[in-house]
């Protein structure tokens, strides 16, 4: 049987469902899907102690709940003995001796070592499997086709065994060779990978170049090998959906083979989001009460409201917000024009929400347990140092966070946004009352900046601003996918991005945490302009104040001046204040000024993998200071010692 030790939180991340693991003794295997998670050997199974809720994020994802991913337990105790199940792939595995390529079964638990070669006078024999594997941009995957290849069509009609040898001296691809012994036919593995960030999909005849014999050609000169839709992480059996992508190689210890799909959310309370509170006053019989008051010539209020309802769905809220919220209903009934301000949909209503309660930081006499997850505190602005807060427009001091991440689904080969597909992570998907995803909960503090929104727009119509950033849209445009960048590549955005990771790196300096230990969240979109940054550790108590204190008058302006004095300077200028981004080291790189010696974190602690930064917009350039935000900030900051 093979084993393999794995991290809690690297099921939802690096190594969740259709993620590719090394066992110690060198096996490849394929975490399964979601149906067997929880399968205890003794078959008792506790699931309450795993569950977690999040309202909003089941709300958004359709499901009942979350749980955390299991732990191996042995002894005594309850739900002893769950592990994660896996299945060896890729299945193709070559005989050390012979070259022999060997087909084993998905649930093959036998040792590679124990393989009987005729050549070793059918003693055991180590086999070795492929490196290669082909996937789908979708998620999908499968054996590379060797046998399509070889033959150079997608039909064959051979099926003698096949071989696999390292030509030459090399290490390419074009050094590996597959052979036919069936009909003699020989073909090498170059082509495969561009030579350049391109994608490049996997061509049954190959190119001109490569075809030394046209007579092999039996189908249209370059037809590509298209996805039918294998599942391999699901078990065999599995329907296939017909994708039709074009697939790719990628070896199977490669980065690019799986990209996990996350979504974060940071708890809100239910008496927080107002949000929630005008779903419920827009409902048919919340909607019949207020017209009927109207008629009777009384004005709706929290005290009618809650007369005529009884029990009171609106306990949670105060008068003063049930109120608030009503006064937009009826102007909008009297008006008969509603807000036609689009609604934000996906991840962007999650951030609105947290936005909108952390901007207004509201302090309740005596929350309820739940709330106790979300602890605030707005500062007053004039307590800061004038120069820094004109800049802003709050800063709120949260004491004690909650932040759930949910794996949702997978891309491969390049990263993708993929919308939640219950059909890849389960092979019977439940009912949506019984279905679920693994998530990851984490408590902590953090800091969260609000940027004057007056300066802010001012800033943002600037013509140089816009042509600035036009540059990281030309070289995202190159580049297939990239739609969460791209929908980001906006002047907004990439200023508070980059603010972020500035003071990120100056607060590890300060608050006694490392660098990875920090993380960002970004509020760009419409009328938001905010950061949080937070940490958040595992246990419930979560983390020791230090962060926080960072945020405090007299301690933030230091941080904020000094962030911006280094912002200035990098030791890599001029070279990386005069970058164009775009190629390099041949890696795709979406950065204007910005790099590891000035902006650049750990990509544990940034959202967007280090994407859309760019120092001039935060402190300008020698020849342009007025493109800098904070450019007359930047003048006082020059003068700290």
């Amino acid at each position: 049987m093979n084993e393999a030790p794995i991290r809690r939180r690297q099921l939802i991340t690096t190594s969740g469902v259709g993620g590719m693991i090394t066992a110690p003794d060198g096996t490849s295997l394929l975490i399964a899907g979601l149906d067997h998670w929880y399968e205890s050997r003794d078959g008792e199974l506790k699931e309450d102690e795993f569950v977690v809720r999040e309202w909003r994020l089941e709300r958004l994802l359709g499901v009942s709940h979350f749980r955390l991913p299991p732990d191996f337990r042995k002894g005594g105790g309850d739900n002893l003995y769950i592990s994660i199940p896996a299945l060896r792939f890729p299945r193709w595995h070559r005989c050390i001796l012979c070259n022999k390529l060997v087909k084993r079964k998905l649930t093959d638990s036998s040792r590679d070592r124990d393989h009987k070669c005729p050549k070793n006078n059918y003693g055991p024999c180590r086999l070795y499997q492929v490196p290669m594997v082909a996937v789908c941009p979708k998620g999908h995957m499968e054996d590379f086709p060797f046998v399509e290849w070889v033959h150079r069509t997608l039909h064959p009609t051979c099926q003698g065994p096949l071989k696999m040898y390292a030509t030459g001296t090399g290490f390419s691809l074009g050094s590996i060779e597959i052979s036919c012994e069936g009909c003699g036919k020989k073909r090498t593995l170059y082509g495969l990978v561009g030579s350049d960030v391109t994608r490049r999909s996997i061509s049954i005849l190959g190119s001109k170049q490569d075809i030394q014999d046209t007579s092999d050609m039996d189908v249209e000169p370059g037809k590509g090998y298209t996805c039918r839709g294998h599942k391999p992480w699901l078990g065999d059996g599995v329907p296939t959906s017909g994708c039709g992508e074009d697939m790719s190689l990628s070896m199977r210890t490669s980065t690019n083979v799986y990209f996990p799909n996350t979504i974060a959310s940071l708890f809100i309370p239910k008496d927080t989001d107002t949000d929630h509170l005008r779903r419920l006053l827009e409902s048919p019989s919340y909607i019949r009460t207020i017209e009927t008051l109207l008629r009777a010539n009384l004005r709706p209020s929290a005290q009618l409201l809650r007369r005529h309802h009884r029990p009171d769905p609106l306990e949670p809220y105060t008068d003063e917000d049930i109120d608030a919220v009503l006064e937009q209903i009826i102007q909008e009934m009297n008006t008969g024009q509603p807000d036609t301000k689009p609604e934000p949909s996906g991840e962007a209503s999650l951030l609105q929400s947290e936005y909108q309660v952390l901007s207004s930081a509201k302090s309740r006499k005596n929350p309820s347990a739940k709330a106790q997850e979300l602890i605030t505190e707005k500062m007053d602005l004039d307590a800061y140092d004038a120069k820094v807060a004109e800049y802003l427009e709050s800063v709120v001091l949260v004491k004690k966070l909650r932040v759930t991440r949910v794996f949702v689904g997978f891309s491969r080969y390049e990263s993708l946004e993929i919308e939640f597909d219950p059909s890849m992570l389960w092979r019977n998907p439940p009912d949506p009352e019984n279905r679920w995803l693994p998530a990851d909960v984490s408590y902590g503090e953090g800091i969260f900046l609000a940027l004057n929104s007056g300066r802010l727009q001012q800033w943002e119509s600037a013509e140089t601003v816009g042509q600035r950033v036009e540059r990281i849209k030309a070289n995202l445009r190159r580049f297939r996918g990239m739609s969460f960048l791209k929908r980001h590549a906006h002047p907004r955005h990439v200023l508070l991005h980059t603010l972020a990771h500035l003071l990120m790196r100056r607060l590890a300096f300060e608050s006694g945490y490392s660098l990875t230990s920090l993380h960002e969240r970004i509020y760009s979109e419409g009328d938001m302009a905010g950061i949080l940054i937070y940490t958040s550790e595992g246990d419930v108590k979560g983390t020791l104040g230090g962060l926080v204190r960072m945020g405090l008058p007299q301690k933030l302006e230091g941080i904020f001046l000094r962030a911006l004095e280094e912002a200035t300077w990098c030791s890599s200028d001029p070279v990386c204040m005069e970058s164009v981004g775009g190629d390099v080291l041949g890696l795709p790189s979406f950065n204007l000024a910005a790099c590891h010696a000035c902006a650049l974190l750990p990509e544990t602690s940034c959202q967007e993998m280090n994407h859309l930064l760019d120092r001039a917009l935060v402190v300008g350039t020698p020849e342009d200071q007025d493109i800098g935000f904070f450019k007359d900030l930047v003048k006082t900051a020059i003068g700290i010692t």
